[in-house]
């Protein structure tokens, strides 16, 4: 395996794009979800830099299932769950 460093700590990439980059990360994982986002806001931090929040519809009862994304092909179904109500689960691709 290959050693990891920071995103931060590469040459060419700002740090402040890696925190959006990574907050639009969550925003579509949110909707993939079914869950609606509200807004995502970076905060500017004593080092000149933004933290990230993304705020969604955690305690949403009801999904938002997006008919533009292909479920089947990302081998997704919707499924009931006693846990969580309205989930995803992976479904075996062969």
């Amino acid at each position: 395996m290959g050693v990891s460093s920071p995103l931060s700590k590469s040459p060419g990439v700002n740090v402040n794009e890696v925190t959006a980059y990574h907050e639009a990360g969550h925003a579509v994982m949110v909707r993939l979800f079914g869950r609606s986002v509200h807004k995502i806001d970076l905060v500017l931090n004593n080092a000149g830099t933004y933290n990230g929040y993304t705020h969604w519809g955690r305690d949403e009862y009801f999904r938002e299932w997006d008919q533009n994304i292909p479920y089947d092909e990302l081998g997704l179904q919707q499924r009931e769950s006693k846990d969580c109500g309205t989930c995803l689960s992976c479904r075996q691709i062969r």
